[in-house]
């Protein structure tokens, strides 16, 4: 299931809404993409998300999910997503690339136990 905007039960939550000049910079216009308690929006020319929305439950949270090394996201191009060869665009030579940690939802806050995968 994705960001769920009912999460906290009190409030509701929705997605932020996107001013048309980013949604037209944002991958497929700015269509949300869905993983596992989170969406996000992946803004093209900066091969970054816009925005991330992750639902987090403190009372699940775990210790030992393994970290993962850097892989794409499966739903956005490759080729306007961050990768440990680009990191830093604009330096001469780039240094090592901070964002293989998950730059986009911290695997350990989004994955529950009965969700590890």
């Amino acid at each position: 299931m994705p960001y769920d905007p009912d999460f906290l039960g009190t409030v509701s939550v929705p997605l932020p809404t996107l001013l048309p000049a980013t949604a037209q910079e944002a991958w497929n216009g700015g269509t949300p993409v869905h993983h596992t308690n989170y969406s996000l929006v992946f803004h093209q020319g900066r091969e970054l998300a816009v925005y991330t929305a992750a639902n987090v439950d403190g009372d699940r949270l775990v210790g030992g999910i393994s970290r993962r090394s850097f892989t794409f996201d499966p739903e956005v191009p490759n080729q306007i997503q961050i990768d440990n060869d680009r990191g830093y665009k604009g330096f001469p030579t780039p240094p090592a690339n901070p964002w293989d940690a998950g730059h986009l939802a911290r695997r350990k806050d989004v994955h529950w136990p009965d969700e590890v995968t």
